[in-house]
């Protein structure tokens, strides 16, 4: 694929080393011949596995890993010293009132007077 991609960029960037003309009745070959095996005939030849599992515990709660997840207060030690090596004071997060731009001016209601349909005549 790659001597081909090279021949298609050289020819999108119109360089003049790009040749795409080749002799009547050839094909350019761009890569080798790779044959894939007969892999209707392998599924048919299937082979049974003989390993052995290992036995599991009776308690099934070994088999957790609990150190993936966990809740614990191990790092907040460093976060504090984090503070002063970043020069940023440590004190609570405080609330920033929103300030809300109104685009638009004040709408005013439209008023229209109803659209009566006549009775129909008798």
């Amino acid at each position: 694929n790659k001597p081909l991609i090279d021949t298609l960029i050289r020819w999108l960037l119109k360089a003049n080393d790009c040749d795409l003309s080749f002799p009547y009745g050839e094909e350019p070959e761009l890569s080798d011949i790779f044959f894939i095996p007969h892999t209707q005939g392998l599924a048919m030849n299937l082979r049974s596995c003989l390993s052995e599992n290992e036995p599991l515990p009776r308690d099934f709660t070994q088999l957790f890993d609990d150190s993936l997840f966990k809740f614990d207060t191990d790092l907040i030690p460093e976060a504090v010293k984090l503070y002063n090596q970043l020069g940023v004071k440590h004190e609570p997060l405080t609330l920033i009132p929103p300030q809300f731009e109104t685009p638009m001016p004040a709408l005013q209601p439209a008023v229209f007077p109803p659209c009566l349909r006549e009775p129909p005549p008798p």
